[in-house]
């Protein structure tokens, strides 16, 4: 794209990371401004949907991520008393079938694997850093950084997730999030079975993830009526708690809670909410990507994913011979419903999980919208 060479991201997860490693690809002069000290930080597992492998693919690290990771090609379902109940095979995204259905990592080592791939590309990495102040006009955008100093760029991509202050900065009519009345419970445990399993309980529903040979990440997702915080010094006896009606290999995590061999710094808390702009996503120069933008639950483990996808089509859009109003008004078309559906996806089901509805209609609903992710992007 003509006019367009030097770019900044604020905001080193994920998304922002694989922003910063397309458009290197394509020889723009980039810059990834992060807060904190590290582009590592300490994190519980995730899981990366058949979907989201198809976009690493792109990036070009997803060789990596088999071999740390712990593949998924099967699901689970077990009744609270750990019984095997059922079993759904996970299948590959068009596009990408010599790839397994899903992959369970731990977040430092994607991370890390992400970091690797940038500095192998040669990405200006400014950490413990951010920005203060935006101004634009219609050949430039100028920042002031938290420590004083002064850049100007062509193009700033605000990556800063939930509470983005680039955001904040552009958007300052933005409302805010939605609170879901679910909390999401992680742990790293040791791992106890070979595939993906989810256990059904009466009131509760939690899964265990492999995400390497010799671990896997335990979830729950609780139901809770205020977002509020909750003391960390307080997590371990309350994931103890919530995990009481369940049996089978969720009653030894729980005893190695209680024991304490499972500890406060294993275990990750986060209330849900989610969000989804539903106006333009940039002003002039500058333009919104991720969580930023389209914060979800976990539900569909495509939280990361769409924002990869983001950037992968934000990235396309910026090479091709057109305006820089037409690249940023075309990624946000081509990108819009596809976050949409995973918002609103991951709202319903965790509405049936709240109101205990019916499991044959969560099902349903979750294996059709992971079969519409399966689809190729639209070009």
């Amino acid at each position: 794209m003509k006019g367009i060479s030097k770019i900044a991201i604020i905001g080193g997860g994920i998304g922002g990371m694989c922003t910063a490693i397309q458009l290197k690809k394509q020889n723009f002069d980039v810059d990834l401004i992060e807060i904190n000290s590290t582009l590592t930080p300490v994190g519980a597992g995730i899981t990366l949907s058949a979907a989201t492998l198809r976009a690493f693919k792109e990036i070009g690290i997803i060789d990596q991520i088999l071999q740390e990771g712990g593949i998924l090609n099967l699901v689970e379902l077990y009744t609270s008393e750990g019984e095997l109940i059922g079993q759904s095979p996970l299948q590959s995204a068009i596009g990408a079938d010599e790839l397994p259905g899903g992959v369970g990592i731990i977040r430092t080592k994607l991370a890390e694997i992400l970091k690797n791939k940038l500095e192998d590309l040669g990405v200006n990495i400014i950490l413990n850093n951010t920005i203060n102040e935006i101004s634009q006009t219609s050949e430039q955008v100028s920042i002031v950084l938290k420590d004083g100093e002064q850049r100007v760029y062509d193009l700033l991509i605000g990556a800063d997730g939930v509470r983005s202050r680039v955001r904040n900065l552009i958007f300052p009519e933005f409302k805010g999030s939605q609170f879901t009345h679910q909390g999401s419970w992680r742990v790293v445990v040791p791992r106890l079975l070979e595939n993906c399993a989810i256990f059904l309980g009466k009131e509760l529903k939690a899964g265990m993830n492999p995400i390497s040979a010799t671990q896997s990440y335990l979830y729950i997702l609780d139901h809770i009526e205020k977002d509020e915080i909750i003391d960390p010094q307080q997590w371990s006896k309350l994931l103890s708690n919530l995990l009481s009606e369940f049996k089978g290999v969720i009653s030894d995590i729980k005893a190695q809670i209680d024991q304490g061999k499972i500890t406060l710094e294993h275990i990750v808390y986060r209330p849900l909410s989610v969000h989804l702009m539903e106006g333009s996503w940039h002003k002039n120069r500058v333009v919104l990507l991720g969580d930023s933008i389209h914060a979800t639950t976990p539900h569909l483990a495509s939280g990361a994913g769409i924002a990869i996808e983001g950037a992968i089509i934000l990235s396309q859009e910026l090479a091709k011979d057109q305006s820089l109003e037409e690249a940023l008004t075309h990624y946000q078309k081509r990108h819009f419903e596809r976050a949409k559906m995973v918002i609103e996806t991951s709202v319903k089901l965790g509405q049936l999980e709240i109101n205990n509805g019916s499991k044959l209609e969560h099902r349903s609903l979750m294996h059709s919208t992971l079969d519409a992710l399966r689809q190729p992007l639209t070009v």
